[in-house]
């Protein structure tokens, strides 16, 4: 079993150095959604009220782990409790509903079943049958980092932790034994049919390693008796752990390498290869007895390593990380580069080759010995977006524009700017303003299939100095008005539907955030708790009374019942009813809001809001209470957009989440 984890939870583990009395929990859950897919309990047409991942999945949470069942079936784990089966054309993600939130670091799929380990003791094993169980290992004081799984002949199953401990059950997975390591446990690597003497060491043999998705098969045994299982376990400043008694008993072995050791793989017969921390790489050729150096080609981390030839019989081997991805041919002394950007961490085989997936659930395919290929899916990072009845359109970075149906895929089109793009507004004539960075106004009479850049000039000062714009929000009705804000205090107005701009910016020094019709006016909130108001679409404005002095005043919406509610940092959300009074409520204080949405088709008018770290509320009293909602990310996200019943939250990566249903 090779593996991998991110240096950024490794540096988290705190070592106890005893290990913890073992905990466990194990009871049948509902079927799961996957299973229910299976019976044929939910249409494909259906729809349920609650967020998901548009396709092509995965998409949006990392994933950090991934393995082939004994069908050839691909499973994914990750953060947020991410846990499911991917169709082998990565467009569709069966994942089962667990109560745990952990992040999952490693997912094995064994004879028994596939699991999965993650934070705060969290195993989830799902059986054959399709049965989740999830359970908890470690003190319940002080619940472990759960690192890597790894699978021991037909029911064995090895889960190392960051407290220095390894669990083992010898039961499929129903129950494990807490037996205690000499050291933090950050990899696991299983190999069989090494014979062992007396003092545990190996002589020479030909070993085969359990690998994900292979359970492992004698190879090599000398005797017609029960197969013997040398179990390694990766951990700090390139020491590995070694046990001949599924971790009984332990010797440390030290590899004269400084970094974490995150993942091992075979090469050829004999050779085994371990990678991790600052690029280290290390190889052995007694089933980890003893160890020796190797070239890696980088300095950044590595977190796992994989052989990239069917079957795993190959010489060949590939190592993805921090920056990209690596290769080690057949005979040769040092890992070399492979055309691969980004962050990726973990590998699995793939119709003759490998995939490798990522942060933000990106992810990348190499068939034979070519090139990496990304994914079929938008990598630009989306800021904003627009949906009417017909269709809907999204902008992000370096002026990236697509278009779609609601429910089909977004296709890129021609944008005539690089700069990044922060709004869009439409209205039922099809015309459409989409504004950002260096004022930057972009307009477009065909639903955003075409766009024109539309000139407009600030100037900061009596003396005609031009200065630089960063547009947040742009506003459009039916009859042309037209309505932008941003930084520094930029204000630009139009009556023609966005033809030409008159400039009303003031010298303020602070940030108009956003805008909103309320009671036949024109609303704009930014920084230092500022609300003006104009009755005449933006020719004059007038200052109203704020909820709290010191807020940086985000989002404005307006609620079936004519309240205004504004979001505002750090983590408060503010409501003001229809007499005037003011009303606060802190739901994060360390959060930042990106969106906040009012969804007209919904069921009591619901009110949407969601935090740059992926946390998503809900709210169906007007916006007085607001609810916290299955979190499907911790990653980035920027911004929100509805049309009719259906809302979608944009972010990095070309995320896009999307929540429908009445």
């Amino acid at each position: 079993m090779r593996t991998s984890l991110v240096l950024s939870v490794i540096a988290a583990l705190v070592p106890t150095g005893a290990a913890f009395a073992q905990m466990t929990s194990s009871e049948p859950a509902e079927p799961s959604r996957a299973r229910r897919a299976e019976r044929g309990e939910r249409g494909a047409g259906s729809r349920t009220v609650g967020w998901r991942w548009e396709r092509p999945t995965p998409q949006g949470s990392t994933v950090r782990g991934a393995c082939r069942d004994a069908i050839d079936a691909l499973w994914i784990a990750g953060e947020v409790a991410t846990f499911g089966r991917v169709s082998n054309d990565l467009r569709r993600f069966e994942g089962d509903t667990l109560r745990t939130r952990a992040d999952f670091a490693r997912i094995a799929c064994c004879p028994s079943g596939v699991f999965a380990v993650g934070t705060e003791g969290a195993l989830v094993h799902r059986d054959a049958e399709g049965v989740v169980r999830e359970q908890t290992l470690g003190d319940p004081r002080r619940l472990p980092m759960l690192t890597d799984v790894a699978c021991v002949g037909e029911r064995g199953v090895v889960v190392a932790s960051g407290a220095s401990e390894a669990f083992v059950s010898e039961d499929g997975g129903r129950t494990f034994e807490g037996r205690a390591a000499p050291q933090p446990l950050y990899s696991l690597f299983v190999v069989e049919g090494a014979p062992v003497d007396a003092s545990g060491s190996t002589a020479g043999a030909t070993s085969r390693p359990s690998r994900r998705g292979q359970p492992p098969t004698s190879a090599g045994a000398t005797s017609a008796s029960a197969p013997t299982y040398v179990l390694l376990a990766g951990g700090p400043r390139g020491a590995v752990a070694r046990s001949t008694d599924l971790g009984r008993t332990w010797t440390v072995v030290r590899s004269g390498v400084r970094g974490n050791v995150l993942a091992f793989a075979t090469r050829g017969a004999t050779e085994l290869v371990a990678v991790g921390g600052g690029g280290s790489a290390i190889r052995s050729n007694d089933a980890g007895a003893t160890w020796s150096a190797i070239v890696s080609g980088t300095t950044t981390d590595l977190f796992d390593v994989a052989s990239a030839t069917v079957g795993g019989r190959g010489g060949e081997l590939v190592a993805v990380g921090a920056n990209g991805a690596f290769v080690l041919p057949a005979r040769a002394e040092a890992f070399a580069p492979l055309a691969l950007e980004g962050r990726f961490h973990t590998l699995v085989a793939s119709r003759g080759g490998l995939l490798a997936f990522g942060v933000g659930g990106r992810y990348a395919e190499r068939r034979g010995r070519g090139a990496f290929r990304l994914g079929r899916r938008l990598e630009t990072s989306l800021f904003a977006g627009y949906a009417d009845a017909r269709g809907r359109v999204v902008a992000g970075d370096r002026g990236f524009i697509a278009r779609g149906s609601l429910t089909g895929e977004l296709r890129p089109v021609r944008s005539p700017v690089v700069t990044a793009l922060h709004a869009i507004a439409g209205n039922a004539a099809g015309v459409m303003l989409a504004v950002g960075a260096e004022g930057v106004i972009l307009r477009s009479t065909d639903r955003g299939a075409r766009w024109t850049r539309m000139p407009f000039e600030r100037t900061s000062n009596a003396e005609g100095l031009r200065v630089p714009s960063t547009f947040q929000a742009v506003w459009l009705d039916d009859a042309g008005h037209a309505l932008a804000v941003g930084q520094q205090g930029v204000r630009a107005r139009s009556d023609d539907g966005g033809r030409t701009w008159t400039d009303l910016s003031t010298a303020r020094d602070h940030q108009r955030s956003g805008i909103a019709w309320h009671d036949g006016a024109l609303i704009v909130v930014g920084t230092g708790s500022r609300i003006e108001r104009s009755e005449d679409f933006g020719v004059t404005w007038r200052d109203e009374a704020p909820p709290a002095p010191g807020l940086d005043l985000r989002t404005p919406i307006v609620t079936p019942s004519g309240a205004l509610v504004v979001t505002a940092r750090p983590g408060v959300v503010a409501r003001r009813d229809a007499s005037g009074r003011w009303t606060t409520t802190s739901l994060r204080p360390e959060a930042f809001f990106a969106g906040l949405a009012r969804v007209a088709g919904s069921s009591g008018g619901e009110l949407l809001l969601v935090a740059s770290d992926g946390t998503t509320y809900v709210s169906r009293d007007d916006g007085a209470r607001w609810a916290e909602e299955r979190r499907l990310t911790r990653e980035v996200i920027t911004g929100l957009f509805v049309g009719e019943s259906t809302a979608w939250a944009t972010g990095y990566w070309g995320m896009l989440m999307v929540r429908d249903g009445r």
